[in-house]
């Protein structure tokens, strides 16, 4: 590291020991529905998130479908509900580079996760969870948040050092877990209308599905003209019906009754 002509120089050494969030950016989705999901909806916007994880991907879907589409790596769940429930990943091998580590990953057939970021502290996490009976089949930190919130609930959040964006399914309860990090490292926005509600860690994914309809927030427009771009100071943004999940801000979901817990904060350190 040196100053040259009063800039700051940063030498490829110098960078060896810092972390760089941006190269890890696995790409999610999850859609629900009061509608059969549709296959092609599905493939459509896991796939606008190719750039995020071009090395593998995956599906699971709960629920009826219209199979308007061939998918590989899908695995199709039966359920009774009224609210569909469709999972979509594109992965970025970082830790686990087998097929182990894909995802939707699946936890003792109850909890299926997608999710994007790092757990720094998976390794401790894991092995104090080993010493309580739980196992793992694979190296990934996805893995240990599984068994955490099997072992913790939604106070897992609490023991995880690191980023994240994820959505989590349980589908013995029927009931959706949606979290970010503390500090909104991991991207995660959501749209929401009478039908469906759609998470994805890029608004991209959603713009152009049919089934999403886009309009001009205006306020937000005339803002920008008169203050320029403030994504990063307050939500919600361009588009009406999407928003952003705020920092260190959880929500459960009950896709039987439809009930929505108040957004809940982790505080831990």
């Amino acid at each position: 590291m040196r100053l040259a002509g009063g800039k700051l120089l940063l030498s490829r050494s110098s960078l060896s020991g810092c972390r760089a969030p941006h190269v890890i950016m696995c790409g999610i989705v999850a859609y629900l529905s009061r509608d059969p999901i549709r296959l092609s909806a599905l493939a459509a916007m896991t796939n606008a998130l190719r750039h995020r994880g071009p090395d593998d991907y995956g599906f699971t879907v709960f629920g009826e479908t219209i199979r308007d589409a061939d998918l590989d790596h899908l695995d199709l769940q039966p359920t009774a509900l009224s609210t569909n429930v469709a999972l979509g990943h594109r992965r970025l091998t970082i830790l686990d580079t087998s097929p182990r580590g894909r995802q939707p990953m699946s936890y003792s057939g109850r909890y299926h996760l997608v999710y994007n970021g790092e757990i720094y502290n998976y390794v401790e996490l894991r092995a104090q969870l080993r010493k309580e009976g739980y196992q793992f089949c694979s190296n990934s930190d996805t893995e240990v948040i599984l068994a955490a919130y099997q072992r913790w609930g939604t106070d897992c959040l609490s023991t995880f050092n690191g980023m994240w964006a994820l959505v989590l399914y349980d589908a013995q309860l029927h009931r959706l877990f949606v979290a970010r990090d503390r500090f909104a490292v991991k991207p995660l926005v959501h749209y929401q209308d009478d039908r469906s509600l759609l998470f994805s860690s890029e608004a991209k994914a959603l713009v152009g599905i049919p089934l999403v309809r886009t309009a001009p927030n205006l306020a937000y427009c005339r803002e920008y003209l008169r203050v320029g771009a403030l994504e990063h100071l307050r939500r919600p943004g361009s588009l009406e019906s999407f928003d952003s999940l705020p920092p260190a801000i959880s929500i459960a979901t009950s896709m039987i009754s439809g009930d929505r817990n108040c957004p809940q904060s982790d505080s831990g350190a």
